[in-house]
């Protein structure tokens, strides 16, 4: 397997990773994903981690959380091993708190997530969506001060311009910048041209074809 640096963040990760949204089928939208059980997503993931695959993406919405369990369950006793990724921002609940990228909100699910995933530390953690509320030094300033949040990823709606945003508060203010860009990239604009212009800003992930 090959790996690269994360970023600036002097972390290696592979340069692929294994997805959980198939995990538990909690749901009728996951359900059509798949509805790996603990037994078959443990066989996948052992096939993967042999293969040098040792990154699990996964996510709170993912099946309303029953995917960041049976994550939890599978790397119980072998924490190490693996670097976890997970994510927050799209609703997870009823109430008028339970979305977003508030510090209420981000906070709360982050100990979620923690509790879910059975572990002490998220390696790293994505903005899932982009939160027009909240401004971006509260979102940034809140996981930079979360010891045990490690890395922060930032996603977007396929924007470029305005994800220069971030950097420049995180530069501004002196907080610790986010270590990677995830855009989801419309099919009328390049990725070259994309990957070009971020080449010296930050680490850049994709999601070419936004989940369809």
């Amino acid at each position: 397997m090959e790996y690269r640096l994360l970023g600036g963040s002097g972390l290696k990760v592979p340069a692929l990773s294994l997805g959980t949204a198939t995990f538990g089928g909690g749901n009728d939208f996951f359900r059509a994903w798949g509805a790996s059980d603990v037994h078959e997503a443990t066989h996948l993931v052992d096939v993967a981690l042999d293969a040098g695959v040792n990154l699990l993406d996964t996510a709170d919405v993912y099946s309303d959380g029953l995917a960041e369990e049976i994550t939890g369950q599978i790397i119980r006793g072998r924490r190490d091993r693996f670097l976890i990724s997970t994510k927050s921002t799209f609703r997870l609940g009823d109430g008028p708190n339970d979305v977003g990228s508030s510090r209420h909100h981000l906070i709360h699910s982050v100990e979620a997530s923690l509790k879910r995933l059975q572990t002490d530390y998220i390696d790293l953690y994505h903005l899932h969506g982009f939160d027009a509320l909240t401004p971006v030094e509260e979102v940034l300033g809140t996981l930079a001060a979360y010891s045990r949040v490690h890395f922060t990823v930032v996603q977007d709606e396929g924007l470029l311009r305005p994800a220069d945003v971030p950097i420049m508060i995180c530069d501004a203010t002196r907080l610790r910048r986010m270590c990677a860009w995830e855009p989801q990239i419309p099919l009328e604009r390049t990725l070259l041209d994309l990957l070009n212009y971020w080449r010296d800003r930050v680490a850049a992930g994709t999601t070419p074809a936004a989940a369809g």
